[in-house]
């Protein structure tokens, strides 16, 4: 009888000790991110850049001809082609990229000229037609100042 007492003893034991691996197991696969991550710590440079500036693209600059395809091209920072770009001949690249806010081009925006070309339409006689009412039921056509004040 002692001799039973002792053997389901150790098995006891020894799912315990089963147990308790597993447990500590499935915790190091759901684990939470250390503690210095939690506070900041530095992440890629590109993350860091795509987050503060969502447009962040990037120029190739350099007098390689591999890279004559991609001159005045604006790449994503993302999307921007490796380095040293394919068909490169140079033992060591001297290539670089040009850092840019915005994949826009300064003093290239077009809008205006869309714009003058709506006044001009309306200036030669013909009738502008946002003015009228909407196709559906319960489009009261351009809501005033009045109907959004009771809106909200």
């Amino acid at each position: 009888m002692y001799q039973n007492i002792m053997f389901a003893a150790v098995v006891l034991i020894l799912l315990l000790v089963a147990q308790r691996v597993y447990n500590t197991w499935q915790k190091e696969k759901t684990r939470k991110p250390a503690a210095s991550a939690k506070r900041g710590a530095p992440r890629s440079r590109q993350t860091n850049a795509m987050s503060a500036q969502p447009f962040h693209c990037v120029t190739l600059v350099g007098n390689c001809k591999a890279l004559e395809s991609y001159k005045g091209k604006r790449f994503l920072a993302s999307n921007a082609p490796t380095l040293p770009v394919p068909g490169c001949t140079a033992g060591r690249c001297e290539c670089h990229y040009t850092h840019h806010a915005d994949r826009r081009e300064p003093n290239t925006d077009r809008r205006a000229l869309g714009r003058l070309a709506e006044e001009q339409y309306t200036l030669t006689g013909n009738a502008e037609r946002r003015e009228s009412r909407g196709r559906r039921k319960s489009d009261g056509g351009w809501a005033s100042i009045d109907e959004w004040s009771n809106v909200v």
